[in-house]
């Protein structure tokens, strides 16, 4: 009699043993997360105009431009339009107008004044979502490219050639005389859209 309880409680013991160990194990393998932070700062950049074309219409007659004429681009080495635009993708609008001052003459600026117009027309290089910067530049400020057109928004740059589809309109003008006539193109870069 007493070996038998001699045995159980040598079985009761090892089992309650058994079950200690296994209580240890399972607290051995709990794990503990928790996180850190890594962070850095970015500032926003800025918007520019860093090219403008110039605009070469060859050469015509008195006999020709007194009647008014159609002159064509003549391609030449500063023949782009360039746009930066860094600000950030959530801030990423423009627009750019366009304005044409009267024609003069170098030899006699206050008689020859000749009045006119350049339809603009230019093209993107590889970008099949881009269009180039196009319109008509007259007396009074146009659009002629926005971000939209430039598919442009706000992370990087923009370039626009010059077509040489690309025309001026002169006006009928009675008091003209030869030389060399010249005039100003104005460029606005807006902050934002022109819609």
């Amino acid at each position: 009699m007493k070996k038998r309880i001699f045995l159980a409680a040598l079985a009761t013991v090892t089992i309650s043993f058994g079950l200690g160990l296994n209580s240890l194990v399972a607290h051995a393998d709990d794990s503990v997360t928790k996180d850190s932070v890594g962070e850095f700062s970015v500032t926003a950049g800025s918007l520019s105009l860093d090219a403008v074309p110039n605009f070469n219409f060859g050469t015509t007659d008195v006999a020709t431009l007194v009647k008014g004429t159609t002159l064509n681009y003549q391609s030449g080495a500063n023949n782009t339009l360039a746009v930066s635009d860094y600000r950030g993708a959530s801030d990423g609008t423009w627009s750019l107008t366009a304005s044409l001052a009267p024609f003069k003459n170098g030899k006699d600026e206050s008689e020859s004044l000749v009045a006119g117009a350049i339809n603009l027309k230019s093209s993107v290089a590889d970008n099949s979502k881009a269009t180039g910067a196009t319109g008509t530049i007259g007396s009074a400020a146009s659009t002629v490219w926005n971000n939209t057109n430039a598919d442009l928004t706000g992370t990087g740059t923009a370039t626009s050639t010059v077509s040489t589809d690309t025309t001026l309109v002169t006006e009928a003008n009675s008091k003209i005389n030869s030389g060399s006539y010249s005039s100003t193109v104005t460029w606005t870069m807006a902050n934002t859209s022109a819609n």
